[in-house]
Parts: structure tokens; sequence; C-alpha cells
């Protein structure tokens, strides 16, 4: 199977963090492609894409932290909401935390905002299984931040499969049928709480 232009991708990231909760990131690209990808070969991409991002904060998260398979799915506007359409597939990934820290608490994190051109309209990225020594109170310290910083200056950037076939990262608007590239990202050096929470799962 293949994945075509215009294709809305979700691709949920899962991690474990030490006390058993289940954290996830999930971004979502805009295939823009001269010709349909194979299945693969966009798992291929969207892998390469997501542990090189990882990797920036690898020296930050507490080594107990363990992420599962990367989930990737084709999903489209039904009239009403989004829908998953097409499974594309799953890829192990291979993102290795090597903070001997101590974790933050699982509600408390850092986090990186990206812009769209609808100003109300932002994608949020919280950096969940920091370790204590990466901030000083609710401060995050200097190399921390350095990090995030790369963080999220990797995550504006376009997957390049190859000449005129790209992936495009942003955000679908919810209720309605609208897909928002990242224009920029910002950072801030203090620490926010993720409330968007439900038993179990969510952080």
């Amino acid at each position: 199977m293949t994945v075509s232009n215009g294709d809305i991708l979700k691709v949920v990231i899962e991690f474990n963090l030490p006390n058993g909760t289940i954290g996830q990131n999930v971004y979502y690209f805009r295939a823009q492609l001269a010709a349909p990808q194979a299945d693969q070969t966009v798992l291929n991409n969207l892998e390469t894409w997501v542990e090189a991002l990882y990797a920036n904060l690898e020296p930050q998260i507490v080594s107990s932290v363990t992420f599962n398979d990367m989930v990737v799915d084709v999903i489209a506007w039904d009239g009403t909401k989004w829908e998953t359409t097409y499974h594309v597939g799953t890829e192990d990934l291979d993102i290795t935390p090597t903070s001997a820290s101590e974790p933050l608490p699982n509600q408390v994190s850092p986090f990186a905002t990206f812009n769209t051109e609808r100003p109300k309209s932002k994608g949020r990225k919280f950096c969940a299984g920091f370790g204590e020594t990466s901030t000083v109170g609710s401060i995050i310290t200097p190399g921390s931040l350095s990090d995030l910083v790369q963080f999220a200056a990797d995550a504006l950037d376009n997957i390049v499969i190859g000449l005129f076939n790209d992936l495009i990262p942003g955000i679908v608007r919810k209720g309605v049928n609208e897909f928002l590239d990242y224009l920029s990202a910002t950072v801030t050096n203090v620490v926010g709480t993720q409330r968007r929470r439900r038993p179990g799962v969510g952080i």
C-alpha cells in the first residue's frame, strides 16, 4: 500500500514513565508528494525523523523511561470529525534516555509551542520524563534549555523523502477540516503542567 499526496498522517509516540504511567506525544504531517510513496518508505523516514528529534532530549530524560513502538495512521475528515481511515504501520524506536537523575513529577515537564498562520491554533509538545537535575525549582537549567530549543527547531523540519516528496509537520484543527503547517516554535525556561490527562494514559 502507499501514502498519497494530500494524506494527513497521525504519528503516535508512546512511552512508559517510571511509575507505570503511559505518556504520548502525537505528531501530524501533511503529505506533499509528487508520487505515492510505499508505506515502508514513509515509516522509515518517519522513524529517522523521530529518533533524531528525541536524541536531543536523551541526556535530560531519565534512563527508566522506555519508548514503545511508533504507530502511524492516515486520518481524514468525515464531515464532522477526524477519523482513522488507514493504518500505515508501526516501527520500533531506538531512543535511549540516559539521565541518572530522579524524575520530575509526571505532570511537570518542559514543553515547546509550535505556531501556525492562525494565532489561536498552536501545537504543543510536553517533554515528560525529564530528571530533577534539568531544573532548579521551576526553571530549566541552561544546558537542558539548549537541548529543548534544538528539539523544537528539529520538530519544524520537513521530512524529505525525495525530490518534491515531503511530509510537512503541523496540526489538524479539532472540529474543522483544516491542516495548519508549523511556522515557528517558542520555548520557555519555565516548566509547564500538562493537565489534559486520563488515568494511566496522557502526558
